[in-house]
């Protein structure tokens, strides 16, 4: 049964949407989807990797070679949302959120890029020092490997395809999906789960996944994908900044 009763504070309350937007199984269909295109398009470019380079160029992979990967995966990733999303949920992409940022738009998102910095550090800090986890994620350690002009184009994605693209999967499409069944915050907690996981990285998953509750909670709290996409690359300009700095400190 669909649930109608989540805040009227909030612009994503489903009482204002059409009541076949996010059907069920229409939302499970794209998710079934997006996650198709992304084993396709890793498979393709793996396929394509090796045989132009060797085993070695996954086995061991640049920084380079990973930059390539992530364009090969999210540009149809990409080109699915915005065909599809808009018929999911029976809204234009500006309705969702996606436009021009606002004052408002541009102050919670840098609200929500320095809570999310707090969050994810004092997450990170309690795997650490309580349960002895090394926090490990890999853009991390690829940043870490990257040397002269593909810094630039690390944080190219990093700032500005990354959080387009996850904040249309996880916030646009997921957070708004879950909206439609449960309650605002159970919504907001299973699509920052979904983020954490999305990751791949076991030991980095509570601190993403808190990351991902700051960004729902943007997101749900403006109605605005844009305000979350500034919280998503403030987080990542920072922690880009800080590494370099550290690197050549």
């Amino acid at each position: 049964m669909v649930k109608n009763s989540t805040s009227a504070r909030s612009p994503l309350s489903p009482t204002l949407w059409p009541r076949s937007a996010f059907f069920w199984l229409r939302s499970v269909l794209l998710f079934a989807a997006l996650v198709g295109v992304v084993i396709v398009a890793t498979l393709v470019f793996i396929g394509v990797a090796v045989a132009l380079y060797g085993k070695g160029a996954i086995v061991h992979m640049s920084p380079a070679i990973a930059l390539a990967a992530q364009a090969v995966v999210y540009a149809p990733l990409l080109l699915l949302l915005l065909l599809v999303l808009p018929l999911i949920a029976e809204r234009s992409l500006r309705d969702l959120g996606l436009r021009a940022p606002t004052a408002g738009d541009v102050a919670w998102g840098v609200g929500g890029a320095l809570l999310m910095i707090l969050v994810i550090e004092a997450l990170s800090a309690v795997e650490v020092n309580v349960f002895h986890v090394k926090v490990s994620e890999q853009a991390v350690d690829l940043l870490k490997a990257t040397h002269g002009n593909v810094i630039y184009v690390f944080a190219a994605f990093a700032c500005v395809l990354a959080p387009f693209v996850e904040e249309l999967v996880f916030r646009g499409f997921l957070l708004n999906a879950f909206l439609r069944y449960t309650p605002p915050p159970l919504a907001i907690l299973l699509s920052a789960l979904c983020f954490g996981a999305a990751h791949f990285s076991p030991s980095a998953f509570v601190p993403l996944a808190g990351g991902g509750v700051v960004l729902g909670f943007v997101y749900y709290r403006t109605g605005s994908l844009t305000a979350s996409m500034i919280a998503h690359a403030g987080f990542n300009l920072f922690s880009i900044v800080g590494l370099v700095a550290f690197k050549f400190t």
